[in-house]
């Protein structure tokens, strides 16, 4: 694949992501379109992978200038024979939010039942993500919000101040550590580019079900989940 097809690619892809039809890459466009500190520029990394069918470690992205070192890191990357396949009928990813949104409007509309929606809503968070990555590797933060449950269990049925402090402190630097906090060493982090949507909404409330249960006060459906859970 030439130099100019992988910069035509990326052109698209960051008009799709930024929905910004006047951009345009160039191998001095600077590297704060390449930044993970937001959504947008989250989206923008897993869009890439996606669309050239690579993968990059986050030493590799934390280490790029500009969308020139950029190019040349997807071009090493690329197998020759994949290039006649890469993404020339790209939906755009709002198109599909899109039409997830639709459909869910529509089938919300079915039953005004309790278990009804929150399934419904349930599969439709799940289709939601779904449309940022297909990579299970990519969704692996989310799959630690298990031990904010292990917590929650443990402050139901411990009232130990000391543990309730190590709790939280443990949750604090779970959260600090997915978040690519600075004071982490480059070789303790995630080798690899993942979601971060939402994930400080997930944290607080985490945290906030876990000083609940320590002080007595989950709301009656949580609390009784817990308890069952515990016998």
């Amino acid at each position: 694949m030439s130099s100019d097809e992988i910069y035509q690619q990326l052109s698209s892809i960051m008009r799709d992501v930024f929905d910004d039809d006047s951009l345009v890459a160039t191998p001095s466009s600077p590297r704060g379109r390449l930044t993970l500190d937001s959504f947008s520029h989250l989206r923008l990394m897993l869009s890439i992978e996606r669309s050239f069918g690579v993968d990059f470690a986050a030493s590799e992205i934390s280490s790029l200038k500009n969308v020139g070192e950029l190019a040349a890191l997807i071009g090493s990357k690329l197998p020759a024979e994949r290039a006649v396949h890469l993404a020339k009928n790209r939906e755009r990813p709002v198109a599909r939010v899109s039409r997830l949104v639709a459909v869910v409007a529509l089938l919300l509309a079915i039953s005004r039942s309790h278990g009804w929606r929150s399934a419904l809503l349930l599969v439709a968070n799940v289709g939601f993500v779904l449309t940022f990555s297909h990579d299970l590797r990519q969704l692996a933060p989310f799959a630690r919000s298990w031990r904010g449950f292990v917590a929650m269990r443990l402050m139901h049925s411990q009232k130990n101040p000391a543990v309730f402090a190590t709790a939280i402190g443990a949750l604090v630097l779970l959260f600090c550590w997915l978040k690519r906090y600075t004071f982490f060493p480059p070789g303790a982090l995630l080798p690899f580019v993942y979601l971060t949507v939402g994930m400080s909404y997930v944290f607080f409330r985490v945290l906030s079900l876990v000083v609940d249960a320590y002080q007595d006060s989950l709301p009656s459906a949580s609390a009784s989940c817990v308890s069952s859970t515990i016998r």
